[in-house]
């Protein structure tokens, strides 16, 4: 936390006239209790986007809680919460996992407010890590879930037990990559798969390419193959941002990084079809198939990545 805030209010001055900052900004000194302090970062962000609905969502929690002891309360539990949280996404990439430990405080705190508005943005959180787990524990704290009063949650929930249904089967995805080259998944029984949903605009990602290029390079000739599946947004000149790439553009960028296997594009950023086939709302999101297409994981990454193709290969 104290190297975001460094980070952040470096960013600011770098920046000012970047909503996006001020409302990242806000967003970690809200998480450091410093209510007045976010208040005038989320203000600043309206100001200059009064189109940007989280820092809006923010004001209007922040004004609540200056008003009322029991809303200030709420914020507070919730921001120790996502310390926890952020503390298990520490632990998963080095392989220690206490799913139970962290299953109680969020339901603690969801029992208290079942209808809290990061609700469902903690829930996928909580998913994301116990992906990273094992997919047996994934797909039962997924069940776990699919009652919660939260309707949000509740969608949420749905949305994973939809894929679990969908990854019962062998693994179907077929496309025309981004040069050229036919994608097909069946063709690729036999040998051990990676599924890469990603974005070069994406920190995570980014941190994420050396592990997995480290990992092809070493085992691509024992019968490792990675698929990528870009989230890339289109360059619009209605509304450009720096995040947005050509086809071409993702493409010298998987060159520059030694990226070489196939990339889905169609710049359709979130709308992107197999991140809404197979649920995704987070990325990086890695799903690592065996030998017979099947998911034997919705999130290969770190260490993890490495002992789990070389575990796969040898089957």
């Amino acid at each position: 936390l104290p190297e975001a805030l460094a980070v952040l209010g470096w960013n600011v001055a770098l920046f000012p006239k970047s909503g996006n900052v001020y409302d990242s900004y806000g967003e970690v000194l809200l998480k450091n209790g410093q209510l007045a302090e976010a208040r005038q970062n989320y203000e600043k962000s309206l100001a200059l986007d009064p189109s940007n609905k989280n820092a809006e969502k923010m004001l209007a929690e922040i004004k609540a809680a200056e008003e009322s002891p029991a809303a200030k309360l709420q914020m507070q539990e919730r921001a120790e919460l996502e310390t926890a949280m952020n503390a298990a996404f520490e632990a998963a990439d080095h392989q220690r996992f206490d799913v139970p430990a962290l299953k109680a405080k969020l339901s603690a705190f969801l029992e208290k407010y079942p209808q809290d508005t990061e609700a469902a943005a903690m829930v996928s959180n909580y998913f994301y890590y116990v992906e990273t787990a094992d997919l047996a524990t994934a797909k039962s704290e997924w069940a776990a879930f699919a009652s919660h009063p939260n309707e949000k949650v509740k969608e949420l929930a749905a949305q994973k037990l939809r894929l679990a249904e969908l990854i019962r089967e062998p693994l179907d995805l077929k496309f025309t990559a981004a040069d050229g080259r036919e994608v097909d998944l069946a063709s690729l029984r036999g040998k051990v798969v990676l599924i890469d949903f990603w974005a070069t605009w994406c920190p995570p990602c980014l941190e994420e390419i050396p592990n997995v290029v480290a990992a092809y390079q070493r085992y691509h000739d024992r019968g490792f193959e990675i698929v990528g599946i870009s989230f890339e947004q289109a360059p619009d000149a209605a509304k450009p941002a720096k995040r947005q790439k050509t086809a071409e553009q993702m493409l010298a960028f998987t060159r520059e990084h030694s990226m070489p296997w196939p990339q889905f594009y169609d710049g359709t950023y979130w709308q992107n079809p197999f991140g809404k086939k197979y649920g995704i709302r987070g990325i990086p999101a890695m799903f690592l198939l065996n030998k017979a297409g099947m998911v034997v994981s919705t999130n290969a990454r770190g260490a993890a990545l490495e002992a789990m193709v070389r575990k796969l290969l040898q089957e």
